[in-house]
Formats: C-alpha cells, structure tokens, sequence
C-alpha cells in the first residue's frame, strides 16, 4: 500500500510517498512517524519524475 501525505520540512511542508505493509495500513489522517531504511530510499524529481541519483 502507498501512503500519501506531507512532510514537516523545518518551516516547510514537502509532498511525500511511502509504500508500506498492506498488512498493516495507517488510518486516513493518522500521523505517521518515517524512519528512512538505508539502501531502501528513492527520490525523484518533483518537476520530471525521474529517479535522482544515489
């Protein structure tokens, strides 16, 4: 399952995609707390959608 939401970015908001376990899928308007697991994170562009390099 894919969670959509906004992250706190200091004063900033960012959009923010996380796939989690569809075993355990948040409630819409939880708050989630996302611990990024090394090796397991991808960022893309928000104006290409391409895969920013590691």
């Amino acid at each position: 399952a894919y969670v959509y939401g906004t992250a706190k970015v200091g004063e900033d908001s960012k959009d923010l995609v996380v796939r989690v376990s569809g075993r355990d899928v948040p409630e819409k308007g939880s708050t989630l707390h996302i611990v990024p697991r090394s090796g397991e994170t991808h960022v893309f562009s928000t104006s290409t959608g391409e895969r920013l390099s590691d």
